[in-house]
């Protein structure tokens, strides 16, 4: 949720009336995963995460949103990726002391240390809004890469993206974030011809079987 103002989420995700889904969705979600909130020591457990990534409009949406989360959802705020449209303003806003805001609010949840990978990446599956499976939830460049949530296995769509990314790793070292990895771009270009062998061979194979 990159914005609490209708106006701007319906222009960011360029649709009209998307952030009245949005929060028709959120209320089912909500009810929903209520149930499986639970203590744990000292710690409140919940289900739900709401993530917003800086930009140059929306700091000021920060305590909105985390006054919507309450209690039952946790808040993120995630630093921009300095790649993309990001690009353009990103001496004029992001080396300022002031995009450090979203470490008062909470580390972005998986990439807790510096010497460990993202565990939303290594323990689970991400989905992109039409069914396609990604690398990762912002790693929209991999929609074509993995198939789609209608495979037959999920468990071995989820070891087909990590074995992509641990031979990726193997070859440039880890990264807490992928998208963050000063080789990003390699990792999409490898593992494109990476799939694009591998759908030739297993053409080739269909043809021998008939």
């Amino acid at each position: 949720m990159d914005s609490f103002n209708p106006q701007k989420y319906d222009v960011y995700v360029g649709r009209k009336g998307s952030f009245n889904v949005l929060m028709q969705n959120f209320g089912y979600i909500r009810r929903y995963y209520q149930k499986n909130t639970y203590e744990l020591g000292e710690y409140k457990v919940v289900s739900l995460a709401v993530n917003l990534v800086l930009n140059n409009e929306n700091s000021d949406q920060i305590p909105k949103i985390k006054e919507f989360c309450n209690e039952d959802m946790v808040f993120v705020v995630n630093e921009p990726i300095n790649i993309g449209s990001a690009k353009k303003n990103w001496k004029s806003r992001f080396d300022d002391a002031e995009a450090n805001v979203y470490k008062k609010v909470s580390y972005p949840l998986g990439t807790l240390a510096p010497d460990k990978e993202c565990s939303y990446m290594r323990n689970g599956l991400s989905v992109g809004s039409d069914g396609r499976i990604l690398t990762c939830a912002y790693a929209l460049e991999t929609q074509d890469l993995y198939g789609n949530i209608g495979v037959k296995n999920l468990i071995s769509a989820r070891k087909k993206v990590m074995k992509s990314v641990d031979e990726f790793y193997a070859k440039y070292g880890k990264s807490r974030c992928i998208l963050r990895h000063p080789e990003y771009k390699k990792f999409i270009e490898e593992t494109k011809n990476v799939e694009k062998n591998w759908n030739k061979s297993s053409s080739f194979r269909r043809k021998e079987t008939k």
